[in-house]
């Protein structure tokens, strides 16, 4: 095999050299010792399969940050097992790069989506609005009566009702509606309903008699440590008869100095009851970015990993319609999703083979290009690509496509 890769080098080599001896050598050398440096980084590396789409970081990926190459923040990311709600976007990406690029390597051009932990208190957020359900709310989301039967369809409802890429995780609506349970009718007004990021779930303020209860002397806590433990303890006295499952979401006052003054806030504790107590449900909330293996340009035997938008491509065949960018495939785009030997996308019916055929993975292949070459623009863009398309008919023919980016 050895001998076979020299020949390769040598033949390419003596194609250009000016001074054959010497090119030959420098080349010889070079690119031998890019091989091994390659094939020496990934013999310590996992590769992903080509079926792989997605990953979460795991237990072994956050140990590996707690190592001596890393900072604090990086080594505190390693041992809670979760990055920080005020850690940005580049401090992510960063830190995941590392873990990627000490720990894994795929297919050129393979695109992964990494889901990682991130320690999110539930602070209650913006107030958005009060509002009183009607009959013909409940019929609206299949109710057979005038109540709501259950946590879904008030969710339903709401994400229905209102904007919700107006609404962050913590907001908040009042609420107040009929609510069926267990044989018994409840009417609630006000009811706090707060958006998660997924869903809305109802909740309830803790009353200042049950602070007393705690024996605390004034309606607050001093962090979220123990607002969670003193609340588990109030109610698995009282919610003796709390069905498996059932969860309990309480907002309660924190107040504790932070950055030298002390400051209050609204926070969530979520309750579930499991094996017949309370426990606490933690503040992380799973996250996702994707990232791409890709050869890095000009450079021969080298991998990187990139952090890439989740964009989603529609075809637009609306003539109306104006491309906001233009884009022309390369020899080196082709190169990149597995078409370099003709350069082209071959679409002759005769050739069932030809994977690009299937719609969904041809539009697949020209994403893995745009996400890279449009990595930095907010989605919401249109641009139109100019590729060589194959037919035994036509040969290959520059074949325009005009697509929609958003995520």
């Amino acid at each position: 095999m050895k001998i076979y890769i020299y020949s390769l080098l040598i033949g390419a080599a003596l194609l250009t050299a000016c001074n054959p001896m010497e090119d030959i050598n420098d080349q010889v050398d070079k690119e031998v010792e890019a091989i091994k440096e390659l094939q020496l980084k990934q013999s310590t590396q996992t590769k992903f399969a080509e079926d792989v789409k997605e990953m979460t970081l795991s237990d072994a990926d956050y140990k590996f940050l707690e190592g001596d190459d890393f900072t604090e923040n990086e080594k505190n990311i390693g041992k809670h097992k979760s990055f920080s709600a005020t850690d940005n976007d580049e401090t992510v990406n960063k830190v995941i790069l590392k873990v990627l690029d000490k720990r894994y390597n795929a297919k050129n051009g393979q695109l992964i989506k990494i889901t990682y932990d991130v320690y999110n208190p539930f602070n209650v957020g913006e107030f958005k609005d009060s509002y009183a359900c009607t009959n013909e709310d409940y019929k609206s989301v299949g109710e057979k009566y005038s109540n709501f039967s259950n946590t879904t369809s008030i969710s339903t409802f709401l994400k229905n009702k209102y904007d919700m890429l107006t609404f962050k995780r913590g907001d908040y609506v009042n609420l107040s509606y009929k609510y069926y349970d267990k044989g018994h009718f409840f009417t609630y007004t006000d009811k706090p309903v707060l958006y998660d990021g997924d869903k809305f779930i109802t909740a309830s303020h803790v009353e200042k008699d049950e602070y007393t209860q705690m024996g605390f002397k004034y309606p607050n806590f001093s962090n979220e440590s123990d607002a969670k433990s003193y609340l588990i303890k109030l109610y698995n006295r009282e919610n003796t008869f709390a069905e498996e499952g059932e969860e309990l979401n309480k907002i309660t006052t924190v107040r504790k100095k932070i950055d030298g003054n002390y400051k209050s806030f609204s926070y969530l504790v979520r309750l579930i009851f499991k094996e017949g107590t309370y426990v606490a449900l933690e503040d992380i909330e799973a996250r996702f970015k994707h990232f791409v293996y890709i050869a890095e340009k000009g450079v021969k035997y080298k991998f990187k990993w990139i952090s890439v938008p989740a964009f989603k491509f529609e075809e637009i065949t609306d003539d109306a319609v104006q491309p906001d960018y233009e884009y022309t495939f390369t020899d080196a785009d082709y190169e990149f999703v597995g078409n370099g030997k003709y350069k082209n996308f071959d679409m002759e019916p005769t050739h069932p083979w030809a994977k690009e055929q299937d719609p969904d993975v041809f539009l697949d292949m020209i994403g893995s290009v745009l996400r890279i070459q449009y990595a930095t623009k907010d989605p919401g863009f249109v641009v139109q690509v100019t590729y060589e398309r194959y037919t035994k008919k036509t040969s290959s023919v520059p074949t325009k496509i005009k697509l929609r980016v958003t995520l």
